[in-house]
């Protein structure tokens, strides 16, 4: 069962992870269509504020992978060893 916390987490985790991977793949997208018909700035352009989007949302999710594997809830023993 999980907490609310944990339910938090994970819904951060989806959408973050969501973004990143569509996101790279519309960047991976343009700059094929970039380079196949020599539209410089569909090669350069992504590079700016859309590559450091994807940089942050794959940071955020990293972390709220972090959150669920790592942090446990207070109070609650675990059968490890």
């Amino acid at each position: 069962m999980r907490t609310p916390t944990q339910k938090f987490a994970y819904t951060v985790f989806l959408a973050s992870i969501g973004v990143a991977v569509l996101g790279g793949i519309l960047l991976v997208v343009c700059q094929l269509i970039g380079l196949v018909f020599d539209a410089e700035p569909l090669v350069t352009a992504p590079n700016g504020v859309f590559k450091t989007t994807l940089c942050i949302a794959a940071s955020v999710s990293s972390l709220a992978v972090y959150f669920l594997v790592y942090v446990k809830p207070v109070g609650k023993e675990t059968n490890d060893g």
